[in-house]
């Protein structure tokens, strides 16, 4: 087994009437928070309410940002953020599943930004040193963002969609009640599931490690939490043991433990990494985490990018990249297949 360095700050609150604790948690930062959620669901559920009384019992002046969409608009974050630097906000509050966590990570980022707009700091264009506390109440299981500090964020004028991690943007607290999932629909709910398992094979799964049996099996046991209890919750949706079961496997998912091995795919860009990329690197712990560069180019290679590479990532073993010609991609996916599955 590799050396490897964890760390995870997130405290989490798990189970029914945690909300309880909501009001002293979210005021040790401050007395101004800023509440994030999406279409309006949570008032229709009642949740909405339940954060409202706890905030008002706390004294916390709350300002709101409703809306944000699924995979969520780089143009929403910004608002968010305008909002945050116009009254002062102390700490942000994202209830929600997924896309309103993850809009809340660029928040948090951008309210630092001296600029105006959070897809330079997605881009890799600028960076941030510190961002705003995030508290989080959680409304479906599947992605995991209550627990790690990574991000997705959207571009609908340009069309792209790209991962951020901003420097230090794992969630403070994160409140997981699973009675809060009871009215995720059926098709949802699989969709999550699914979305957990994925992320179980995305990471270390398939390692060739001889000796890991502790994580290997932490994986096996969360796939096998998924298939058993996901039929559950979607033939009973009000099942709480189901809903709890999902709920935890999704956080355990993707929260740095039980991945290893990272391919880390990009384009030569003037001989070295693109910025997107080399900003995604500049705020991730790589520590005890083992890097597979592949690099496409028309013939440059990989430049400097590997020494670039080894050189943020310091703590993580990283691999000579695996230069590929890019105009020849289409016709080697089998062999970029079989060396893809050598390595691990």
């Amino acid at each position: 087994m590799q050396d490897f360095i964890l760390q995870n700050k997130t405290k989490v609150y798990f189970g029914k009437d945690q909300l309880g604790h909501l009001g002293e948690e979210i005021s040790l930062f401050g007395k101004k928070v800023l509440l994030i959620y999406g279409g309006g669901s949570i008032k229709k559920l009642g949740l909405y309410d339940k954060v409202m009384k706890e905030l008002d019992k706390a004294g916390m002046t709350v300002f709101e940002l409703s809306g944000v969409e699924p995979n969520p608009h780089h143009t929403t974050v910004n608002k968010g953020a305008a909002i945050c630097k116009k009254e002062s906000i102390d700490v942000l509050l994202a209830v929600g599943g997924g896309s309103t966590i993850d809009a809340t990570k660029g928040i948090a980022a951008a309210a630092r930004y001296e600029g105006d707009d959070v897809w330079d700091l997605v881009t890799g264009k600028a960076s941030v040193n510190e961002t705003l506390p995030i508290v989080t109440v959680l409304t479906l299981a599947a992605t995991g963002s209550e627990m790690d500090g990574g991000c997705v964020i959207s571009n609908v004028e340009t069309n792209e969609k790209f991962g951020y991690f901003g420097p230090d943007n794992n969630p403070d607290v994160s409140f997981l009640d699973p009675t809060n999932t009871f009215t995720v629909s059926a098709y949802q709910t699989a969709s999550g599931s699914a979305d957990i398992m994925s992320h179980v094979f995305d990471v270390a799964y398939f390692s060739k490690q001889d000796e890991m049996d502790m994580l290997l099996r932490m994986q096996e046991e969360v796939l096998k939490t998924v298939v058993k209890y996901a039929p559950k919750a979607i033939k009973m949706p009000d099942d709480y043991e189901a809903r709890a079961n999902l709920m935890w496997a999704s956080s355990w998912a993707l929260n740095g433990f039980l991945y290893d091995t990272i391919f880390l795919c990009y384009p030569n860009w003037w001989n070295t990494l693109p910025m997107p990329v080399l900003g995604f690197i500049e705020h991730y712990d790589w520590n005890g985490k083992h890097i597979i560069p592949v690099n496409t180019s028309e013939g440059s290679g990989a430049g400097k990018s590997v020494a670039k590479i080894r050189k943020v990532c310091s703590g993580a073993t990283v691999d000579e990249a695996y230069e590929l010609k890019g105009s020849e991609v289409d016709s080697k996916i089998s062999q970029i297949e079989s060396w893809a599955k050598g390595k691990v």
